[in-house]
């Protein structure tokens, strides 16, 4: 075979692998299942309808590293549960709101309006929040708010979004530690209601000690009931709801997942607006 032969033989067979594979940041449907998805800036949303990447390391909140055993598979010790917790001490600020990732002075904010125990909650975390923490939290161009929004007919939701809330005071590195756990293993503790032993598997002694004291500090619960009323009062009846707001305009997105190629042209066009 000729160069010149050869040379369109191998035009050929490229054309026709861009034709049967990714349109729009999408796998076709003949395309194999898609690996587990990374916090990458070039990766799309994974497909796999029940993504399961690995919590983060704590050196990184947005490194995956090796799959930790599940609980059937190694028991997580129990921290030893008091008969009434110690309340967390006056001094500490119990908030909502804040960035709990990204610089309040971004571009762009994120609003997410979030239940633990809901299933495209989890997705829409795992495959979408994720990388958007690594694309644009981290970088500066967004600020990251969540908001819990514990629905009624999930019966652990809320002891989650206590646990959630509660993480979030240890800083973003912890708060991505556990909401990774919860959603990782959300079919574990949905089912039982056991949230502590998952979360040793992420947070030392110590954390666990001042996450559970402050999960039980009756200002938890005011504050989870602030959430829901001002996301009732912005319209959302349903998990997952995202605001975004850029130049001081904010819109509300349609409630449900949305896929990051789609939502990560959606910002950059946002961006792009606002220069």
């Amino acid at each position: 075979m000729d160069k010149k032969t050869k040379s369109i033989a191998i035009v050929v067979v490229l054309a026709a692998v861009v034709a049967g594979g990714i349109y729009f940041g999408q796998r076709s449907p003949q395309a194999s299942p898609a690996a587990e998805p990374q916090p990458a800036s070039d990766q799309p949303a994974a497909q796999n309808p029940d993504p399961t990447p690995a919590p983060p390391t704590a050196t990184s909140p947005l490194r995956a590293q090796e799959k930790p055993e599940t609980p059937a598979e190694k028991p997580a010790q129990t921290p030893a549960k008091k008969e009434s917790p110690a309340p967390a001490p006056a001094a500490v600020k119990f908030t909502s709101g804040k960035c709990i990732a990204g610089p309040a002075g971004a571009p762009l904010k994120i609003e997410v309006f979030s239940d633990y125990e809901c299933p495209a909650c989890r997705r829409y975390y795992l495959e979408t929040v994720r990388p958007l923490l690594a694309d644009y939290a981290l970088p500066g161009r967004a600020c990251v708010v969540y908001y819990e929004f514990p629905l009624k007919m999930h019966k652990h939701a809320r002891q989650a979004a206590r646990y959630g809330h509660a993480a979030s005071m240890l800083g973003t590195e912890k708060w991505v530690q556990v909401t990774d756990a919860l959603y990782y293993y959300q079919a574990t503790w949905a089912a039982n209601g056991q949230i502590d032993p998952v979360l040793a598997q992420v947070l030392s002694e110590d954390e666990m000690a001042k996450v559970t004291a402050w999960a039980g500090d009756p200002r938890m619960d005011e504050l989870i009931d602030g959430d829901v009323a001002l996301g009732r009062s912005r319209g959302v009846t349903g998990t997952p709801t995202t605001f975004v707001g850029v130049s001081g305009k904010t819109e509300k997105l349609p409630t449900g997942i949305i896929q990051y190629p789609i939502f990560r042209r959606y910002l950059d066009n946002l961006l792009a607006q606002a220069q």
